[in-house]
């Protein structure tokens, strides 16, 4: 409780009683009770808020940028683990046949499939399927065109 509060130059006398929101304050000189909300102390301003909310973002922009370079370049890991295979599986199909199959056929229903694994999928990470040309008797091209789907510097590329 206190007695008086300095209000300019004047002192005035009044009574305070305090809760935790609230300051209740009655005014001797003319007897009305008033109620007054507490400004709270402990506020962050405005500045501090907005600063640290740009931090977060900032800070969330760099790991979102991390985690997609890393699924990016896993998937093309991934596509040209699968492109390896593959080719492994053409030059297997070349010594037991003497030739590579034509590009005009499917290669998911040639013999090439003896030698790849059980549920090998003839598409890249992306769902586009691998491209086959037959360049000759003894060579081809394997390749996938990419997260971009179109023929560009990016493909990805496995082959004799």
């Amino acid at each position: 409780m206190k007695e008086c509060i300095k209000r300019g130059k004047h002192v005035v006398p009044f009574l305070i009683y305090e809760s935790r929101s609230y300051l209740f304050v009655l005014d001797r000189t003319s007897g009305l009770l008033r109620r007054y909300r507490k400004q709270p102390e402990d506020a962050f301003t405005l500045i501090e808020l907005l600063s640290v909310l740009m931090i977060v973002c900032m800070l969330f922009g760099l790991i979102l940028g991390g985690v997609s370079y890393a699924r990016r370049k896993s998937a093309e890991n991934r596509t040209r683990a699968n492109l390896q295979q593959l080719a492994l599986a053409l030059d297997e199909y070349f010594m037991h046949y003497g030739y590579y199959p034509d590009d005009s056929t499917n290669l998911s229903s040639t013999a090439v499939t003896n030698w790849l694994p059980s549920g090998f999928t003839f598409t890249d990470a992306w769902g586009l399927p691998f491209c086959y040309k037959k360049l000759g008797t003894k060579a081809y091209r394997l390749y996938s065109y990419g997260p971009d789907g179109k023929q560009s510097p990016d493909d990805i590329e496995a082959g004799k």
